[in-house]
């Protein structure tokens, strides 16, 4: 079993529902490792920004992630610095329930890297982390979050079982949240990704990860784990992340719903968990 995080924010204003900010232009994303040839690997940062809000309008030229070994935590590569790829805006769809001021753009940085057979082949696996404040400082569910971090982490499989290679991708191809939804009204999506490998994928809520950053270091190098969790507001917590007639929910194959009653922005996270056989 593998897991992924994938932290996004839920914006409920007036009679619109999408996602918005984390740091206070970064409004989500995730890792993706996807197995080139032999030991070399893709390694992608996937970004969502606020487009719309003028503070933050610089897109890093680079960012900087680590790996770590999972049974004790000791930094085996990094920091890797990883160059901007490509950047895009995100088309909305639903212009019923828009408006003007949400435009969000995907920006994604990437690196090849290579994994060493003889550093890799722990079984108890290894993981990829990114850290980065701050949150929106208009978020309704966490404490003080204009000085929370954020960490982005990514769980991976050594790359040698029993001796013998072991090829394993992480899931990729997560959909941004791209449409509109009237408050009040149900609110669907299928956050389902895929994977390479065929493996099963198993998605869940998840409290969001604050990590080691904060605003006199912003943008450190990932620490090692564990990290720690944001701290909910009263009336919120891991199960009711975004209340109302439905909380905020997703299945185990990856449809997220939500029925949500105030106007708001609201920090969720998503857990993908990767079964094999």
């Amino acid at each position: 079993m593998i897991r992924y995080c994938f932290i996004f924010l839920l914006v409920l204003a007036g009679l619109f529902l999408s996602t918005q900010g984390l740091a206070n232009h970064i409004v989500g994303g995730e890792f993706e490792l996807v197995h080139i040839e032999d030991n070399r690997y893709m390694l992608r940062l996937i970004q969502y920004r606020d487009g719309a809000q003028t503070a933050n309008t610089v897109i890093d030229g680079s960012v900087s992630a680590s790996i770590f070994r999972s049974s004790d935590n000791e930094l085996l590569i990094g920091p890797i610095n990883i160059p901007l790829d490509v950047s895009d805006t995100i088309p909305y769809t639903n212009v019923e329930c828009s408006i003007g001021e949400l435009v969000t753009v995907r920006v994604i940085y990437s690196t090849e890297i290579e994994l060493n057979p003889t550093e890799f082949d722990d079984p108890g696996g290894y993981y990829v982390a990114y850290e980065r404040c701050c949150r929106n400082v208009g978020v309704l569910n966490i404490v003080n979050p204009s000085a929370a971090g954020q960490t982005y982490v990514l769980e991976f499989p050594p790359i040698v079982r029993d001796g013998e290679p072991f090829i394993n991708s992480s899931p990729i191809l997560f959909p941004p949240l791209s449409d509109y939804a009237c408050g009040r009204e149900l609110f669907y999506v299928n956050f389902e990704g895929q994977d390479p490998d065929g493996d099963s994928l198993v998605y869940s809520l998840a409290t969001p990860i604050n990590g080691f950053s904060d605003q006199t270091n912003p943008s450190p190098n990932a620490a090692a784990g564990p990290y720690p969790l944001v701290d909910w507001l009263p009336g919120f917590d891991e199960d009711n992340q975004v209340p109302g007639d439905l909380p905020l929910q997703i299945s185990t194959d990856g449809v997220l719903r939500v029925v949500a009653d105030n106007s708001g922005l609201y920090v969720f996270s998503v857990l993908c968990e990767e079964f094999r056989d």
